[in-house]
């Protein structure tokens, strides 16, 4: 089905989570918005590109919900080590919430794209 040792798409995910941690860790008082909706969607896209085409939704549904474990866990992280510092998105809630409710949009986003057929060879027949 897939061959994931030879593929480099299966790394973006982890390449963004490195560029965050990265980011995060050398200047603690911005927070990085981007990069929670980046790692979430990066992982049902990846598969995506590995595959070829469009995901059947159990398959994309459990990439995203594997993007959204991804940011918590490096949300957590960072925040254990004190460096989530950068201003709040929300206005009731903390750098890790917004970092979860940014990675669910992202999820989504990628989930859907991911199973989202854009109909190649659909036209004229």
């Amino acid at each position: 089905m897939f061959r994931l040792r030879r593929n480099p798409y299966i790394y973006l995910s982890g390449a963004f989570g490195a560029a965050w941690v990265l980011g995060a860790w050398s200047q603690p008082e911005n927070s990085y918005l981007m990069f929670p909706a980046l790692v979430a969607a990066a992982v049902p896209l990846s598969y995506r590109l590995i595959a070829g085409g469009a995901l059947p939704r159990g398959l994309a549904i459990g990439a995203a919900i594997a993007g959204i474990l991804n940011v918590f866990i490096l949300a957590a992280m960072l925040a254990i080590a004190g460096k989530l510092a950068g201003p709040n998105l929300l206005p009731a809630g903390s750098n890790v919430l917004d970092s979860v409710v940014l990675a669910a949009g992202g999820s989504a986003a990628g989930g859907w794209l991911a199973m989202a057929d854009f109909g190649r060879g659909t036209r004229g027949s």
